[in-house]
């Protein structure tokens, strides 16, 4: 795994203020509370072995023939083409399928490591053929190379030839998942193949998932429904087994499939997303190819800062990997993948990460605009179903803008029934008006006919604003989120486009205050366009330490001709 950028994320609570409280980030959790577990949907969880995903991350970090921390360093090529073919044999032993060797080479140009100016690397491609219902593939992926270069006080740099990179958590941990999903779901048939992916050169730079994708096209030309990475979900933080999902908008739709898995086969488990994250995963190199990929990780700071102190060094070792958070985070992933082998009849959904906003083609993280704009709105029909509708199945999908003033039905049309995961969608370009001044909604809901559809997931909605003054909010936040430290070290950001005053209240949810501060040029501290975060100790000295739970901050933008703004968000602590 490669270190964190620097975005920013928002937890989202499903209580009635959350729909009201939609901004530029996300953060999503699946704590506490109930989830229904079928005997069929736990069984193939159940299958899952601890004693099995321990073992694979022991033989990753320690070489069984001396019982010494192994390197799997990419440019020891000998030792880690060992590892390679171990995984390749169990692999095609798993899934009884051969496994493709896709060699590739790298060229050392700035010979930071070796006096070579080229090197060899591996990335293993295995397949479990699926129905065919879909004419796509799910990829799993994870790579399997390790570093040491945060050793520093043994040089490990320059001593990488002698020295070891165990990579028990980075990435012991996300291999050790991938392998035991292929174990378990070789047995059961689903709608798409799945590719498991084991990428070689990650560490220094996402080389074998670069290289994957640009090849993907002309050695298999399939379409690429969705990319699960698994890259280190192994160490525990604060006590709380738990974990982050790394995702752009256009992938949102994978994290909210996930975080039903997860809520139906271990809710206990604190799932947090970023999104949007960053991009220095092996997801990324799928994102600058428009495809839709999320990595699962082990909790991260803030905008996706690794916590693990071991990772990248000599002491990542097996003793510091939490067994449990392996197991139950590869549990989620299994059942995740498992739920579209269930032959279920097909089901027309609108997930909530399938509404989405673009400018000049792209997702827009804008959610207030002015009059005279063009909004285009784009709404995704998934199929969540494991099974093909009939062809005669028509889906009629009715989107609309709903304000103070009522709602203005913006698209009525008919659209054909997609495929097991895939999405039918359509781009709605809307001219603001001053009819929309104000807080809205877009409402986008479906009727399916032709087929039996659960018609509880097919409305979805998400708020916008148009402004009624001139000053100009863009996002705000309360990072990292959850606060999984002391309050005082979090920070309040905002991002403005215009100059204002600011005044932010905080609240418990049953509306006792916490703090208050204000902010801007009348008040002596300086507010820019742009984005602002100050330290919420700087700006609430008289807020303590915060127990575990919701809560709520309201703010005031005071404009420069007199008028005001309220807004309102919601963060949450996790101690």
């Amino acid at each position: 795994m490669r270190g964190g950028l620097n975005t920013t994320r928002r937890w989202v609570a499903m209580i009635p203020i959350a729909a009201m409280v939609i901004g530029l980030y996300q953060h999503v959790a699946v704590g506490e509370g109930g989830g229904a577990s079928g005997t069929g949907a736990q069984q193939p969880a159940a299958q899952v072995s601890r004693d099995s995903l321990e073992s694979m991350i022991r033989f990753l970090s320690i070489d069984p023939g001396t019982d010494q921390l192994r390197s799997r360093f990419v440019l020891r090529e000998a030792e880690l083409g060992e590892v390679a073919d171990s995984l390749a044999q169990r692999l095609e032993r798993y899934l009884d399928s051969p496994v493709d060797h896709l060699f590739f080479t790298v060229h050392d140009s700035d010979s930071v490591y070796s006096n070579d100016s080229t090197f060899t690397a591996e990335n293993i491609v295995a397949r479990l053929e699926g129905s065919g219902q879909s004419s796509g593939v799910m990829l799993l992926t994870a790579h399997y190379d390790a570093t040491g270069i945060h050793s520093t006080d043994i040089g490990w740099k320059y001593r990488w030839n002698e020295l070891p990179a165990p990579g028990a958590d980075d990435n012991g941990t996300g291999v050790a998942a991938l392998m035991e999903a292929a174990r378990v779901l070789e047995r059961y048939t689903l709608p798409f193949d799945i590719i498991f992916v084991l990428f070689s050169a990650e560490e220094i730079g996402k080389l074998g998932s670069e290289d994957f994708v640009e090849r993907f096209e002309t050695l298999y030309g399939e379409t690429i429904l969705g990319v699960i990475n698994i890259d280190m979900i192994g160490y525990l933080v604060d006590d709380m087994p738990g974990g982050d999902i790394i995702s752009n908008y256009r992938s949102g739709w994978l994290v909210d499939l996930v975080l039903e898995a997860a809520e139906r086969i271990d809710p206990d488990l604190a799932l947090g997303v970023i999104k949007p994250g960053p991009s220095n995963y092996d997801h990324g190199p799928f994102w600058e190819h428009g495809f839709a990929a999320v990595t699962v990780a082990e909790p991260l700071e803030g905008a996706g800062f690794i916590v693990n102190p071991y990772y990248h060094t000599v002491d990542d070792v097996i003793e510091h990997v939490d067994m449990d958070q392996v197991y139950r985070i590869t549990r989620v992933l299994v059942d995740f993948l498992f739920g579209f082998a269930l032959e279920r009849a097909s089901d027309m959904a609108l997930l909530p990460s399938d509404i989405l906003l673009l400018e000049d083609g792209y997702v827009t993280q804008k959610l207030v605009y002015e009059p005279g704009e063009i909004l285009t709105i784009l709404v995704r029909v998934r199929n969540v179903g494991s099974t093909s509708a009939p062809p005669w199945t028509d889906i009629n999908l009715v989107v609309s803008i709903e304000t103070a003033d009522g709602g203005r039905t913006v698209y009525d049309d008919i659209l054909p029934p997609p495929a097991p995961l895939e999405a039918a969608g359509v781009e709605i370009p809307v001219v603001i008006d001053e009819r929309y001044r104000g807080a809205g909604t877009i409402a986008a809901s479906i009727t399916v006919t032709g087929c039996d559809d659960d018609t509880g997931n097919n409305r979805m909605e998400l708020s916008i604003g148009v402004h009624r003054e001139e000053s100009t909010l863009i996002s705000h936040s309360i990072q990292p989120n959850p606060v999984r430290a002391s309050f005082r070290d979090a920070s309040f950001c905002i991002n403005l486009a215009s100059e204002v005053d600011c005044a932010v209240e905080v609240y418990t949810l049953e509306g006792e205050r916490i703090g208050t501060a204000y902010v801007g040029p009348n008040y002596g501290i300086p507010l820019e366009i742009g984005l602002n975060c100050f330290e919420c100790g700087d700006l609430f000295p008289e807020a303590g330490d915060l127990v575990s739970g919701i809560y709520l901050y309201h703010i005031r933008l005071f404009g420069p001709g007199g008028g005001s703004m309220d807004v309102t968000g919601m963060f949450a602590v996790a101690n």
